[in-house]
């Protein structure tokens, strides 16, 4: 029985530690940061999308490629809403009809 229970509190340990919870405060606090400075003193900020289909802007085959329509540039539209002196660029690197199991592969070998 202490076995077990030695076994489940390891266990239980190792997870805690791997499973933690961002905080509110200083998740991506540098990059908001960023986007309220005005020029000169403000940088470029990058929002990369990685994916599928969804972030291709892949819709049915009746209606096509909708780029404008997907939601990286709904994200993008957002914070320029919100942020309007931010210099942001919205960086797509999906590909259409592509999974998210053969996105990673790709990733992995480029």
């Amino acid at each position: 029985m202490k076995k077990i229970v030695l076994i489940f509190c390891s266990f239980f340990l190792i997870t805690l530690s791997y499973a933690q919870v961002a905080d509110k405060k200083e998740y991506l606090a540098t990059f908001v940061a960023e986007l309220y400075k005005q020029w000169p003193n403000n940088k470029t900020q990058n929002l990369v999308f990685h994916g599928h289909s969804v972030p291709t802007g892949y819709y049915t085959a009746a209606i096509g490629v909708r780029t404008f329509d997907s939601y990286p540039f709904y994200t993008l539209k957002s914070l320029k809403d919100k942020y309007n002196f931010a210099v942001l660029n919205c960086i797509i690197t999906s590909k259409g009809g592509e999974n998210a199991k053969n996105g990673a592969l790709r990733f992995e070998s480029d």
